[in-house]
């Protein structure tokens, strides 16, 4: 089991893989020490501030305090604050900044009792409580956002404008798993193979997909995590992402939001941002191109363009998509990468790999064989609304409706960010994988928010 659980680590370590380094042990340095790697930035008046829980943590603002007060997040990974160093100096020619290291990061000692979102959102209360800020911006990234979003749900009236950069830890553990892997092969999968026995493909990846799931309640045992991680600082923090669910602060957080995202992240990839603009009330997304997972990092000028717009102008509304005439009944066969935007009544796909269908409105989906990745899609049936078979099927800010929402066979389907009505079922199936992400169901079997592998939890 102790070799099974090992394999966990590849998942945290991927978390970390861009060139970023484990926290460094607190205990053996003063409060907020100084340290070689983690040099303070020029024009930052710091801080030493002694949590209520007990620790210190690092803190920094810019001088002028005239200007909109801005909180600055970052992610996972050794530089801490020094994230925002290239787009800060931009940033406090408008805002008075706040930047912190978090917890267990940087100059920071790790919480006493763990990690937890809690936790770790009170230290950002209490370091805006010093520097005396009632109502201020909250930005922050990755590991930092997911903070900054626990943040805001737990304080709405201190926040006036939130702006979330590839958020981490939105989906659930599985399927965050999932795509962690396989856009990762050979750096995690590969390693595990030797763990697992002989074979290739998404076998492997169901296997340890699984093994995410089943020790779970082993991991949360502070000797069992430590042992099999090595890294409790950044580890620990990784987990809780994995861990938590989001679903109830997505739909809460009433700021006006700005979703911003690399282009190219497999960390986190866009899908999760999709997630969050049609769950979020009040939300907005921003595309960094040719960025991965650290705009701030990748694409400087064009991320402080981004948020200087997010943070100072006013704020577009929320795209509507409107129905048109319907093109009636659509078939695919043999076909990959077909695409399908519109309206129609029962579009059916038969092995078509790799098919995508986005902004559209359907009466029924059949997919037999190949795979599908819906996006913004609605379906409204009077029978079954999705049916897959053999087939591979990823559905991204949807609404399902029929007297049966989903039958599957033989299928894998990912729903994030979607609302299921069903009649009599919402899921039917047999042999199949169905996983739902920050979604809800009202259904005679089910009724609430659904963050979990079908079916529900007792």
């Amino acid at each position: 089991m102790i070799r099974l659980l090992r394999s966990i680590r590849h998942l945290i370590l991927g978390l970390l893989a861009m060139g970023c380094a484990p926290a460094i042990a607190q205990s053996s340095l003063a409060p907020c020490a100084t340290d070689a790697a983690f040099t303070r930035l020029p024009g930052l008046d710091y801080a030493c501030i002694r949590l209520r829980s007990g620790g210190h943590v690092l803190a920094a603002q810019t001088p002028d305090k005239s200007k909109p007060s801005v909180l600055l997040v970052h992610g996972l990974g050794s530089n801490a604050h020094r994230d925002w160093r290239y787009v800060y100096p931009t940033l406090a020619e408008q805002f008075h900044l706040v930047m912190l290291d978090l917890p267990g990061f940087g100059n920071s000692a790790a919480l006493s009792g763990g990690y937890s979102f809690d936790g770790l959102a009170k230290a950002l209360d209490e370091v805006t409580e010093r520097f005396e800020l009632t109502h201020f911006h909250v930005v922050g990234h990755s590991l930092g956002a997911a903070v900054s979003l626990f943040f805001a749900d737990r304080h709405p009236t201190r926040v006036d404008r939130l702006v979330l950069i590839d958020v981490a830890g939105v989906l659930q553990k599985q399927v965050f798993a999932r795509q962690l892997l396989q856009a990762n092969r050979s750096a995690t999968l590969d390693g595990v193979m030797g763990l697992l026995g002989q074979g290739r493909g998404d076998a492997w990846i169901d296997l340890l997909e699984d093994q995410v799931d089943a020790s779970s309640q082993l991991l949360a045992i502070p000797a069992v995590r430590n042992a099999v991680l090595g890294m409790p600082l950044n580890a620990d923090a990784a987990l809780g992402l994995v861990e938590h669910d989001f679903t109830a602060a997505i739909r809460n957080v009433r700021a006006p939001t700005t979703l911003i995202w690399g282009q190219n992240d497999t960390v986190t990839p866009l899908r999760t941002g999709q997630v969050l603009l049609a769950r979020m009330p009040d939300a907005r997304l921003q595309i960094v191109e040719g960025a991965q997972h650290m705009p701030a990092v990748e694409r400087p000028e064009a991320t402080s363009r981004l948020l200087l717009s997010a943070l100072g102008s006013p704020l577009q509304p929320r795209q509507v998509h409107v129905r048109d005439k319907t093109q009636g009944d659509v078939s695919c066969k043999d076909q990959p990468g077909a695409t399908y935007t519109g309206t129609f009544d029962r579009l059916s796909l038969t092995n078509c790999a790799n098919a995508r269908i986005e902004r559209a409105f359907l009466k029924q989906l059949v997919v037999e064989g190949g795979s599908v990745d819906l996006v913004q899609v609605a379906i409204d049936a009077d029978a079954v609304a999705l049916q897959a078979s053999n087939a591979s099927v990823m559905g991204t800010g949807m609404t399902i409706a029929g007297d049966t929402a989903v039958r599957a066979s033989n299928s894998r389907v990912d729903l994030a960010g979607v609302s299921v009505r069903a009649r009599k079922q919402a899921v039917e199936m047999a042999g199949s994988r169905v996983y739902f992400s920050v979604s809800d169901i009202d259904s005679p079997e089910y009724r609430g928010d659904a963050h979990f592998r079908w079916p529900p939890p007792r």
